[in-house]
């Protein structure tokens, strides 16, 4: 049974719904410490995911090379973003009564939010490129 391999846009979007399912999961398991190292080599992993398979798509669209390097910072962002949210993950698994930290956090997992957001609006451009909408 041939199955053609999953198109470039359903593989970024996977990556994508994990991640974001995985950021908020961490924020709620926060609480119990054991299990966030874990939680976040999985956001990681993903993140690698979207980066190794956007990273050389890019070409495929016409961009400056100021556009180009916005939307690699954009990929490296998100790495950035996802270890923001595990150190926050620590400071609520240490404190999770302190409002401050709640509040970090709630702005650390809506920042990986928006990052993947973009990150989609992007997926969908490169795949407009590389497979053309049937007429």
């Amino acid at each position: 049974r041939a199955s053609s391999p999953p198109s470039f846009q359903s593989q970024v979007n996977a990556a994508v719904d994990i991640c974001r399912s995985l950021s908020s999961d961490a924020m709620g398991k926060a609480l119990r410490e054991d299990s966030s190292t874990e939680l976040h080599e999985l956001i990681e992993d993903q993140g690698d995911i979207i980066f190794d398979l956007i990273r050389p798509r890019l070409k495929d669209l016409t961009l400056s090379d100021e556009e180009r390097r916005d939307y690699v910072a954009m990929l490296q962002d998100l790495h950035d973003l996802t270890q923001a949210l595990f150190d926050c993950n620590q400071a609520l698994s240490k404190s999770p009564e302190d409002e401050d930290v709640c509040k970090e956090a709630a702005d650390a997992v809506a920042e990986v939010d928006d990052c993947l957001d973009q990150i989609s609006i992007l997926t969908d451009l490169i795949a407009d490129v590389a497979e053309p909408k049937q007429k």
